[in-house]
């Protein structure tokens, strides 16, 4: 059964349209300029535009336009950049005519042709890509692991917050500026972001298969980092260009579905965990406080706190997934897991440290909302060491 394509992809060009919407309008102060709005509009040029400028115009449609294309289905490449150029055309026209009213904004005609050539651009892609998706999306993949989008829901959560671009063309420059500076990626970091990188791309192609995950994967790394530079949010470091370059080509080259390397990737997995775990500082600073699961998470922002915790779920989730697909059931796991974080504890204790127990409540709180989730779910086997010719197979064999 193939999953349909039209509605989710509807729904995600209509988020896309009201980003950029706000994006372009915020903040709605609207003045009456002087010589007219016709006099603004027909004096606009380009003056003040610059490579990052040009750079977020070009890409400002083109989501919008490939997700309407992929909703609209049955459409060859060259009328999709034809309907999406004009359509991003029209749309940019009457942002740019509402910014000559807005004292904040100003209005550019280079801006235009950026956004009409980005919108068909974006249409010719959804064109191309949306047939591979709807051939590639398995209705039953999907629906038989409710805990995997569970997983990829929270790794959005946290990694997207607070989920509204920043159509500054500054901002977005200036997000940039760590990025290439190896000062700001310490191995440690990049080795752990590493592991969890390659633990996205291999849930991504457990929902999607083999095939699709060759242009899922990719994208969902590249969407989460640009998301670092274009939502409001903290700039994007060179630890995490490093660890998710590191990441997609690991999970490319390694057939991490294959029996040993399967257990390999639980093992860095499990150290990953552990080892952030020993490097965190205390959060209390009573011992006998940290023995109450969460009490760490007391007296914080409500932010913070749903933060915190769509992070722990995702890491501590894929752990249990992992070792899950390694061939372990569900309560080995989620029992050996929670004692290893319980030893590491003990480990923090004879350090001088504070012992916490949220992460071991919430390891057993997971596993609990899993098998509610997928009631009956044995190990899945291991994958032969030869392909099948196919690279997909049902999601009990794919890691």
């Amino acid at each position: 059964m193939i999953l349909p394509l039209r509605l989710p992809a509807a729904a995600a060009a209509l988020v896309c349209l009201a980003a950029v919407l706000y994006g372009s309008l915020h903040p709605f102060r609207f003045a009456w300029p002087e010589t007219g709005a016709a006099s603004a509009w027909l004096s606009a040029g380009s003056e003040g535009s610059h490579a990052a400028e040009m750079l977020v115009n070009l890409l400002l449609y083109a989501p919008t336009a490939a997700l309407a294309v992929a909703a609209r289905g049955g459409v060859s490449m060259r009328r999709a950049a034809l309907l999406a150029g004009f359509g991003g055309f029209l749309l940019s026209l009457g942002v740019e005519t509402a910014q000559t009213v807005m004292p904040d904004r100003t209005s550019s005609l280079l801006d235009l042709g950026l956004n009409t050539l980005g919108a068909a651009l974006g249409g010719a892609m959804g064109a191309v890509v949306a047939p591979r998706l709807v051939r590639g999306l398995s209705l039953r993949r999907v629906v038989a692991q409710p805990f995997v989008l569970l997983l990829l829901a929270a790794v959005a959560g946290y990694r997207l917050y607070p989920y509204v671009p920043s159509l500054d063309p500054d901002h977005v420059w200036a997000g940039f500026y760590y990025a290439f500076d190896l000062h700001t990626a310490p191995p440690l970091t990049v080795l752990r972001g590493t592991v969890t990188w390659l633990t996205l791309a291999v849930l991504v192609e457990a929902l999607s298969g083999r095939r699709l995950a060759r242009l899922a994967a990719p994208l969902a790394i590249a969407l989460l980092l640009v998301a670092e530079v274009t939502l409001d949010r903290n700039r994007l470091y060179a630890s995490d260009l490093l660890s998710a370059l590191l990441g997609g080509m690991l999970w490319a080259v390694v057939p991490w579905r294959r029996g040993p390397w399967r257990w390999l990737l639980a093992g860095l997995a499990v150290a990953a965990v552990v080892a952030g775990r020993l490097r965190a500082g205390d959060a209390l600073t009573d011992p006998l406080a940290g023995l109450v699961p969460f009490a760490e998470l007391h007296g914080r922002h409500l932010t913070a706190v749903f933060l915190a915790l769509f992070e722990k779920t995702f890491r501590l989730g894929s752990v249990l997934w992992l070792l899950w697909s390694a061939g372990l059931d569900r309560r080995r796991a989620a029992l050996g897991f929670a004692g290893l974080l319980l030893l590491g504890e003990v480990v923090r204790t004879v350090l001088g440290g504070v012992p916490l127990t949220t992460d071991v409540a919430l390891v057993l709180i997971l596993a609990a909302v899993w098998r509610l989730l997928e009631p009956a779910r044995p190990p899945p086997p291991a994958v032969p060491g030869r392909s099948c010719g196919t690279g997909d197979t049902l999601p009990s064999r794919s890691l």
